[in-house]
């Protein structure tokens, strides 16, 4: 078997498609239960599932996969309500709601894995975009040490601007 990129791109798509899967069947099994002893609820938007896929494939770390597989199990959740319980042509279906809290709107398991995969995903960002422009500042206050005299290609001394109170 040869390894190399594709074949890292395969194992990287391997998490969030086994989570999607997992949610995908909990989604399934809940909403059977729910129309047996429950009534229809409203639906929920659908998300772009291939789009998913393929960035699930050229993101890095497990974390990230993980969120993405939980969007990707709702929204494939939902959408196979929308397919298989349709009666009037495709996409016709009720996505099957039945989590009452009284105080929020009704929802199902997919529904929890979207939103918090969703959650979950851009607090993840957030993190990553925060310590990539830390480690970038970093590197550049190095590489402005790395002068030596502190002057720059200018002929400026570094740091030195019209508010210091000495000019070296």
């Amino acid at each position: 078997m040869t390894s190399g990129p594709a074949t890292a791109v395969l194992t990287r798509r391997r998490l969030p498609l086994a989570v999607a899967a997992g949610l995908l069947i909990a989604d399934q099994l809940t909403k059977w239960w729910a129309l047996e002893r429950l009534d229809d609820g409203s639906t929920i938007g659908l998300v772009v599932v291939a789009v998913l896929v393929v960035w699930a494939g050229r993101i890095d770390p497990r974390s990230q996969r993980v969120a993405v597989g939980a969007v990707i199990g709702g929204a494939v959740g939902n959408l196979v309500d929308r397919i298989f319980r349709a009666d009037d042509g495709p996409l016709s279906g009720a996505v099957v709601d039945f989590i009452d809290l009284q105080w929020w709107p009704v929802f199902n398991v997919a529904d929890m894995a979207l939103v918090v995969g969703v959650i979950v995903l851009v607090g993840l960002l957030a993190v990553e975009d925060h310590r990539l422009s830390a480690s970038l500042g970093a590197e550049a206050g190095a590489d402005a040490g790395a002068l030596g005299s502190g002057e720059g290609a200018d002929g400026d001394v570094a740091g030195a601007g019209p508010l210091d109170a000495e000019r070296t």
